[in-house]
């Protein structure tokens, strides 16, 4: 018999109003949901990513709420260019060039990380929270490094920081951090979807496996013009798709494979868009991408980039594909 692989579900809470901040927390899922299945000691896992523990400034948005059977940790995800430096209690600074590291309201991330603890500790302790937790469940809070922390910096806690739950990770530490953590509870699979959801009010959104809907609806769609598949539409999500040959998709880019036509390269072009009223088309293949514009221009790109109107027509290979919005009727 198989071994049942532990689930790691992933809600988000609330949806960013822009194209960049979406498509950066749909990444940002995709990578803890890829490394809490890699875990060394998989167990049942909820993630609830960008939700509002409190109506304050510094809680409205909580980046990652982490719950397992054993364990309960909040987490400020954070990028940083390069390596930080931070002694006990001192300020952070960038270790090349020395520019402070600084949230909003001027506090260290380490305070923010210890505000954003605190108020889903409190929400969570609160009577009515629908998830019972003895008085002494520690919540742990931690600062995310996103995809890792940098291998040249120098970051020291103090001994009150260690004692608090208080922590700096890489994301890539995230799994066995969690596997470690010893809240002092013991959450049931159903209290820890409690919790994300009755709780902090958060959104299924990864069963397991499955991206179960987009953070914003697609707005373009292609229009197959030739082929077998002649009249078909599909949907281009918000973001990068790539386009080619190729059927099996790398890491977490979406793509659709355009089969049965060998002049059209593996990864033949990509097309993108966010809040812009055009998609961006980016050519990398061999043979090129001709473009037909609305208003009658033809050009062939190899290499390049160009902006695309609806109606744009691209011929790649012998495969004819139209760019429609969807919001309105082809043409």
């Amino acid at each position: 018999m198989e071994a049942r692989v532990a689930p790691t579900q992933i809600y988000v809470g609330e949806i960013p109003a822009d194209a960049a901040g979406r498509r950066a927390l749909r990444e940002r899922a995709l990578e803890i949901a890829a490394q809490l299945r890699q875990a060394s000691q998989p167990a049942p896992s909820v993630a609830l990513l960008n939700f509002a523990a409190g109506d304050g400034p510094l809680v409205r948005a909580v980046d990652l709420l982490l719950l397992r059977p054993s364990s309960i940790i909040v987490g400020a995800v954070r990028a940083y260019p390069g390596p930080l430096e931070a002694a006990p209690g001192g300020p952070w600074r960038e270790r090349i060039g020395g520019a402070p590291v600084i949230e909003p309201g001027g506090i260290s991330p380490l305070e923010l990380v210890r505000a954003q603890r605190d108020a889903v500790a409190a929400r969570l302790h609160a009577p009515g929270a629908g998830v019972a937790l003895p008085a002494s469940a520690r919540v742990v809070g931690a600062l995310v490094c996103a995809p890792a922390t940098h291998p040249d910096s120098r970051i020291s806690l103090d001994v009150d920081d260690h004692r608090h739950g208080l922590k700096v990770l890489g994301l890539d530490e995230l799994a066995a951090t969690a596997a470690m953590v010893q809240s002092g509870v013991n959450l049931s699979e159903d209290a820890m979807r409690a919790v994300a959801c009755e709780l902090f009010g958060g959104r299924l959104w990864i069963d397991g496996g499955r991206v179960l809907f987009e953070l914003a609806p697609a707005r373009f769609q292609l229009r197959l013009l030739s082929g077998e598949r002649a009249g078909e539409a599909i949907p281009l999500a918000e973001g990068e798709t790539v386009l080619g040959r190729r059927r099996t998709p790398r890491r977490f880019e979406r793509r659709i494979a355009l089969a049965g036509d060998d002049l059209i390269s593996s990864d033949h072009a990509a097309l993108r868009y966010g809040d812009e009223d055009h998609v961006l088309l980016r050519d990398s293949s061999k043979n090129g991408t001709w473009v037909l514009a609305p208003d009658g221009q033809e050009r062939h790109l190899r290499g390049a980039e160009c902006a695309l109107a609806p109606g744009a027509v691209l011929r790649m290979g012998v495969t004819h594909l139209r760019l429609e919005r969807i919001d309105e009727p082809p043409g």
